[in-house]
């Protein structure tokens, strides 16, 4: 791992922005007016989806994500009118010296909105910007011991999302993640993921149900699933050894 960037500068900046928009109150809204701008948003959506996509995006999906050449020629156009929604609605901000480029954006974009693809959605409602280290760096962090006594401290990462207003990412690790998509390995995944799971309000792991006794079937299968998803992984990794399920 490089060296992380430190929090001092420009990158102390980037946390404080994403921390105001972390804690930023909500604001009351007539429902009139919900209603209206809720209106507008879905006709200018519905006019960016049928915008032509710019060739050079249309290079960077094919050179630099290579899920997109796994998908059907249907998914791939939806997935072009996902990105361009997405790159109007979202800001991109450089931390600790990071310049953004298109490169950047529609290689972090294509990645989160595949986890959109042939799912009910809002886009990531509440999720303002993307914050973009150049590599690692460094976040304050506080853990507890057994002993009780309390440690602080900063701690390289490489992402992280909050449950409101900004994801942060390392681009080093965006890009090598792009490179080698059969690693098991995917921080775009992986942060964008947790907006996902607090669409409820909370970073739990659970989905959006429609009936609460739903969740104890949910409950039942998902440790069969993961388990069958793991041993799937390790025969692609170890092809030659047998996987035995306990």
């Amino acid at each position: 791992m490089p060296n992380p960037v430190n929090k001092t500068g420009q990158a102390a900046q980037c946390r404080i922005r994403a921390r105001n928009l972390r804690t930023m109150p909500s604001s009351f809204v007539d429902a009139n007016v919900a209603e209206m701008f809720g209106t507008l948003r879905k006709w200018r959506r519905e006019r960016l989806e049928k915008l032509p996509f710019p060739p050079a995006w249309l290079r960077i999906l094919q050179e630099r994500v290579p899920y997109y050449g796994l998908l059907s020629p249907d998914e791939q156009t939806e997935l072009q009118k996902l990105v361009r929604v997405f790159l109007v609605e979202k800001k991109f901000e450089g931390c600790g010296g990071q310049k953004i480029t298109d490169e950047i954006r529609v290689t972090i974009a294509a990645q989160a909105c595949i986890l959109l693809l042939n799912r009910e959605h809002d886009y990531y409602a509440g999720l303002e910007s993307i914050l973009v280290y150049p590599s690692s760096y460094l976040a304050p962090s506080e853990f507890v011991d057994e002993a009780g006594v309390v440690h602080e401290g900063d701690e390289g990462r490489l992402g992280e999302a909050w449950l409101r207003g900004a994801i942060i990412l390392s681009w080093d690790e965006v890009r090598q993640d792009s490179r080698d998509f059969q690693d098991g390995r995917n921080v775009t995944f992986h942060e964008f993921a947790h907006q996902l799971d607090q669409q409820d309000g909370s970073f739990d792991g659970a989905p959006l149900l429609e009936k609460a006794s739903h969740y104890r079937s949910w409950a039942r299968v998902l440790p069969k699933e993961y388990a069958a998803l793991n041993e799937a992984a390790e025969r692609a990794r170890n092809p030659d050894r047998s996987v035995r399920r306990d």
